[in-house]
């Protein structure tokens, strides 16, 4: 099993990059992608949408929170079987592992100065 990147990973990666700046979907990108001491970061396309100055490797993204997405997805499964179970949520079991889950994720919140909820 390989520890790093591979050149053909690396080239099959970045053509699907490319096809998705060529066919518009997106004006540009970054990508950075790492395995070990293996870096490769890809920088396509502009800007904006009719820009023609190249996005750079320093480019600035607003990225969105994925917190609550990520949560929700994860509890959505636990659903019909916590029903039964809200009111044992300190005792083991699925009803356990949600309140762990948020609780972690309002850890992680804390550590990252992230306001709100």
């Amino acid at each position: 099993m390989s520890q790093g990147l591979t050149t053909p990973g690396l080239a099959a990666l970045d053509a699907m990059l490319a096809r998705h700046v060529e066919q518009a979907e997106v004006p540009g990108l970054v990508a950075l992608v790492a395995r070990g001491d293996d870096v490769h970061v890809a920088a396509l396309g502009h800007k904006a949408l009719g820009d023609s100055d190249p996005i750079g490797r320093d480019a600035i993204f607003r990225i969105a929170s994925l917190t609550k997405p990520i949560a929700g997805a994860a509890a959505m499964p636990l659903h019909d079987v916590l029903r039964p179970q809200r009111r044992r949520a300190a005792g083991p079991g699925p009803a356990r592992r949600l309140v762990l889950v948020a609780a972690e994720v309002a850890r992680c919140r804390r550590r990252a100065g992230v306001d709100g909820g």
